[in-house]
């Protein structure tokens, strides 16, 4: 019978049941220390990979957003157009996704192109936008918002959990020496 560590890790489970039923004088030798740094490299591996699915998923609605936006600032009247933003990103291994407000420096005004300041929209503790900061926006635009704020507030919450997930296991590594 082939060695744990040789084992796919789909198989793991099934060979160690069968090594804990084996009267103990039966069973195969294995390098715990190795099986716990294989478990540990493909679960933080595991862990990286869903916050960035979590961007990932960010990523689109707020590029959906931009785009929707875009097409606004070209067939809506002035009263009914935006200039907010959305910004997702990976920061200090966290997921950030921020609203912003986009302010427009003509060209006359600037001294190249044009130029664009952003000011940042404060979220608060929870994990969604409070949604009387954006009431100065068109309906249109609110209602927008409002349906990314409940994918995002979700994502948010689970960026939230793979953080602390990462701690357990950075805890878990420094018992594994």
């Amino acid at each position: 019978m082939p060695s744990y560590n040789s084992l796919p890790p789909s198989a793991h489970i099934d060979h160690l049941r069968a090594e804990l039923e084996k009267p103990w004088e039966h069973r195969v030798d294995i390098d715990f220390e190795a099986a716990a740094k294989s478990f540990m490299l493909s679960t933080a591996e595991g862990v990286e990979a869903q916050l960035l699915l979590l961007a990932l998923e960010a990523d689109v609605i707020a590029a959906n957003f931009h785009q929707t936006s875009l097409t606004a600032r070209k067939e809506m009247p002035k009263e009914q157009q935006t200039y907010l933003g959305c910004r997702v990103r990976i920061k200090d291994s966290s997921l950030e996704i921020s609203w912003h407000r986009n302010n427009v420096i003509p060209k006359e005004r600037s001294k190249s192109s044009i130029r664009v300041l952003s000011k940042h929209i404060k979220k608060g503790k929870s994990d969604s936008y409070d949604m009387s900061s954006f009431q100065r926006e068109p309906a249109w635009v609110q209602a927008v918002v409002a349906d990314a704020e409940k994918t995002f507030a979700k994502l948010r919450t689970r960026a939230k959990i793979l953080t602390k997930f990462r701690k357990a296991l950075r805890e878990y590594e420094s018992l594994s020496s």
